[in-house]
């Protein structure tokens, strides 16, 4: 595995998330691996420095405690990063088969890219959501993924043929000046979401 040739982001980007870790409740791995792609992408375009706390207050509803079924799909993910992202130019994207359409995201400068592994498919993670942000083939042609994943690591390296789903986020906003003068401001009430030309908010209790 040392010899493989990365294609994509720096994995020393996402080091930092390796203390983005998920010492609470299990089964909220959707939550973290779509904050730390939103922390990312606001970090990016506009310089705020979201808390995971505040990320995870507007992302833990519609993604880990959905309650019409148990477990986190694709579209949960998708739902939950365009109820924080989309009013701020934002828009997620979800599909089904990771190897051809992951390699090309992250070649078209689309990561990072949320992948699912599945025990199904003999993945060691069982049912799990990584954040890819490489992509590499062996020598026999087989396609690898460079991944965060919130059990503290951030150089995870998971066979491609173990993943199914994958979840993407575009920019609907391309002008960097509007959105740089998107401000954010942290929180603490719940739920929380993303208001463009605004700041975080969290509706008044009644």
């Amino acid at each position: 595995m040392k010899d493989l040739k990365w294609i994509g982001l720096d994995a020393q980007t996402f080091r930092p998330y390796q203390h983005w870790k998920n010492t609470g409740s299990v089964g909220e791995c959707g939550s973290y691996v779509s904050a730390v792609l939103a922390h990312y992408l606001v970090k990016r375009d506009t310089n705020n420095d979201l808390s995971l706390s505040t990320l995870l207050k507007g992302l833990k509803g519609p993604i880990d405690h959905w309650p019409l079924h148990k477990g986190s799909y694709v579209w949960n993910l998708s739902f939950g990063l365009n109820y924080l992202l989309k009013p701020a130019g934002y828009q997620a994207h979800y599909g089904l088969l990771t190897e051809k359409k992951v390699p090309e995201l992250i070649k078209a400068g689309k990561g990072p890219v949320i992948v699912g592994t599945t025990s199904i498919l003999g993945s060691a993670y069982g049912n799990h959501w990584v954040l890819v942000y490489a992509y590499a083939y062996d020598e026999e042609g087989n396609l690898y993924y460079h991944a965060y994943d919130n059990h503290g690591k951030y150089q995870a390296i998971i066979p491609a043929k173990e993943t199914i789903g994958y979840v993407y986020v575009s920019e609907i906003i391309s002008d960097t000046t509007q959105r740089s003068q998107i401000p954010v401001t942290t929180i603490k009430q719940e739920p929380v979401h993303f208001v463009m030309n605004s700041q975080f908010v969290a509706p008044s209790k009644k």
